[in-house]
């Protein structure tokens, strides 16, 4: 009987982005940015406030094409930091 071959998982380090956006006066202003970087391929998660939103992404997720996503939502990114977390098996 011949042993099934050895499968090595891929591992991805998914990075976290916190931005902070300009014009969110409201909570339908929130759900818009939720909405418009959840459908950015590679991101994985957004939890946003009025204050802040977080973003898990993959790697190739650019800072650009966040900031595009939010301008889609009609509103202005003011800042962005980036975390990198700790690699998915």
């Amino acid at each position: 009987m011949q042993a099934a071959p050895h499968i090595v998982p891929r591992m991805t380090a998914l990075r976290t982005t916190t931005l902070i956006i300009a014009d969110v006066l409201a909570v339908h202003a929130v759900r818009a940015i939720e909405f418009a970087l959840g459908a950015v391929p590679g991101v994985h998660a957004v939890d946003a406030t009025r204050e802040r939103t977080i973003v898990t992404h993959d790697p190739h997720v650019s800072d650009a094409m966040l900031a595009e996503a939010v301008a889609l939502a009609g509103c202005t990114v003011a800042s962005i930091t980036r975390t990198r977390t700790l690699p998915v098996v």
